[in-house]
């Protein structure tokens, strides 16, 4: 069942530039879509999907051998600049390979076979795993559909949590629904309330980001946040609601890979924010790399020992009142 309604209530509150593309989801998803959704308009609108997977419209415009063959070299460009950058901070790449969920165009030769959304969730993967040592619960803030779980649940004994804009989440849904059809990784879709959230290992809950308001209180149980390319999307008031689901919480660890400056009209720099309500990152890497839109990007380790800073007299700033405060 497709609980598109949770998009049509997201409607009521949430920014211009998330308004239109649930609009264009409400009526863009449906049984048969969902089963292409990496092949079709959906692609365009989970934000999950990198190049060559989400076409900018060029498609064929060199004849289609010499397009092919050309999206062929520049992936084995980028899969070699991925393992030569990680082995440099003796990091390993953890190459695995892409499944069919979603009908993905997948560019073969001889014995390589790629997508470009793989190489680069096996690239998030490989810089993350090193971090989640003693890790039970993760909550993931913008998952996209899902891909980075998949690879976190396979590979590791833990409990799992999503939060995504209520359409992208439909099809989070459907997508790791059919990844672990017949296994013993259970699927919660969440479109009312969190009261019977799952907190067991082998169990993934997805939230619609519209039911954080209510149930903001209902993480306890998770340890670490992780973040990939959406807090440097967002606005300050965003910011300052994930720091206070944050700390209200007591979460942590946050690992995030996201840029440190604004790009974009509505952004702010949420690394700025994070240190002015003293939460500090212990570990920063510069991924200065120049493929999937990762040139100018940081890995960010932020560890949080909450029962300390109350010890040393942490306040959170007047700024981070006045915003939250607007939130309710």
């Amino acid at each position: 069942m497709i609980h598109k309604e949770i998009i049509l209530e997201s409607l009521k509150s949430t920014n211009k530039v998330h308004e239109k593309v649930e609009n264009i989801l409400y009526h863009a998803i449906d049984e048969e879509n969902l089963k292409n959704f990496r092949n079709n308009e959906l692609s365009y609108f989970t934000g999950a999907l990198t190049y060559p997977d989400i076409n900018k419209g060029v498609w064929f415009h060199r004849g289609i051998i010499r397009h092919y063959f050309g999206i062929l070299k520049d992936l084995y460009v980028y899969k070699s600049r991925a393992k030569k950058f990680l082995k440099k901070h003796n990091l390993k790449y953890h190459d695995f390979k892409d499944d069919l969920i979603g009908k993905p165009i997948t560019y073969n030769f001889t014995n390589f076979s790629e997508t470009g959304t793989n190489i680069y969730n096996n690239f998030m993967y490989s810089l993350i795993q090193p971090h989640l040592n003693n890790t039970k619960s993760i909550l993931e803030v913008g998952a996209g559909f899902g891909k980075l779980c998949s690879l976190i649940v396979e590979n590791n004994n833990i409990n799992y949590n999503i939060v995504e804009l209520a359409g992208t989440s439909l099809i989070c849904n459907y997508y790791l629904t059919e990844k672990f059809r017949n296994t013993k990784i259970n699927i919660n879709f969440f479109n009312q309330n969190l009261d019977y959230m799952k907190k067991e290992n082998g169990q993934i809950n997805i939230i619609p980001s519209i039911l954080l308001d209510n149930n903001k209180d209902k993480f306890s149980y998770i340890d670490t946040v992780i973040n990939t390319q959406s807090f440097q999307h967002m606005d300050e008031k965003d910011i300052l609601f994930y720091l206070k689901l944050i700390k209200d919480n007591q979460i942590n660890k946050i690992i995030s890979i996201n840029r440190h400056a604004e790009k974009m009209e509505g952004e702010t720099r949420f690394i700025e924010i994070f240190r002015k309500n003293g939460i500090k990152n212990q570990l920063s890497l510069n991924l200065d790399l120049d493929f999937f839109g990762l040139k100018n990007h940081n890995l960010d380790i932020f560890v949080n020992n909450w029962n300390r800073a109350e010890r040393m007299g942490f306040e959170p700033t007047i700024e981070f009142y006045l915003c939250v405060k607007h939130l309710f």
